[in-house]
């Protein structure tokens, strides 16, 4: 798979634990010069997955990407949705065009944090409550591909690691 018309690269990124603190994300490798340095937090947004649901809300309604679809797959496979009923009057986050996803719980900690991106079309999908989402601003001319294979490379992973 080749990156075209790449202009950044991630170097940075501030996340929040669910005990509220501060965890630094880096990874260092070599970059070509007129690439620039970014953090995250600068070039996009997190959003959460489903919520407030039980066990009765599942298995009909609207499509959701599962948590394996993430755990195992780059990209995102279209064939590969579980359903959960979600109401009209609810607000719940649709999934867009370009969206990366990172699961974050597991049975091990070598197993958080595994990325995945969303290359469809779908109007009307959701995310599963085990992962969360970061979408792009508009206005960054960037790679979601490269940063789901960014996440998913060796580097990436023990970078993440680090955290779980």
């Amino acid at each position: 798979m080749s990156i075209t018309n790449t202009s950044h690269i991630v170097d940075n990124n501030k996340l929040k634990s669910n005990n509220n603190y501060d965890n630094e994300l880096s990874i260092n490798c070599s970059i070509p010069n007129d690439w620039s340095k970014v953090q995250l937090k600068n070039i996009g947004n997190t959003f959460t997955g489903i919520s407030g649901k039980n066990k009765d809300d599942f298995g009909f309604g609207k499509p959701y990407i599962p948590y394996l679809n993430i755990f195992n797959n780059a990209i995102i496979k279209d064939d590969h949705f579980d359903y959960v009923n979600i109401k009209d009057n609810e607000t719940q986050e649709k999934v867009k065009y370009g969206d990366i996803f990172f699961t974050t719980s597991s049975e091990t900690p070598e197993e958080v944090g595994m990325c995945s991106v969303y290359l469809g079309n779908s109007q009307e999908l959701y995310l599963n409550s085990f992962c969360f989402g970061f979408r792009l601003t508009n206005d960054i001319d960037f790679s979601p591909i490269y940063l789901a294979e960014l996440f998913r490379s060796n580097v990436g992973r023990k970078t993440i690691f680090k955290l779980a």
